[in-house]
């Protein structure tokens, strides 16, 4: 399965993206993963933003996303909420939308 959604991560999927790291948050087929991937193709640069409810953290990611678009810079954006008494800490992937444009 990996091999698979790792050919749909080099399509831009974004699906195979979210499986990957379902897959990699539960420990599971990371060597494969990391050794089909290999050396990273680029340096990314990591933003991390925290604060307090309702501060308006989603407000300037979204900003932060349009601004770096308008600039031909590739975004990703992984929210995690670490106190949240549903999820333990789970990953928010439905949680943060932002429009934009979608892949091809």
């Amino acid at each position: 399965m990996p091999s698979e959604l790792l050919d749909g991560l080099r399509r831009h999927d974004r699906r195979a993206l979210a499986r990957l790291i379902t897959l990699a948050s539960r420990g599971q087929h990371i060597d494969e993963i990391r050794n089909q991937l290999g050396p990273p193709s680029a340096r990314a640069h990591v933003i991390a933003v925290t604060g307090s409810a309702g501060v308006g953290k989603s407000t300037l990611v979204g900003k932060l996303i349009e601004q770096l678009r308008q600039h031909g810079k590739s975004v990703a954006v992984l929210a995690c909420d670490p106190q949240s008494p549903l999820t333990g800490g789970a990953l928010l992937g439905d949680r943060f939308r932002m429009a934009g444009r979608r892949n091809t």
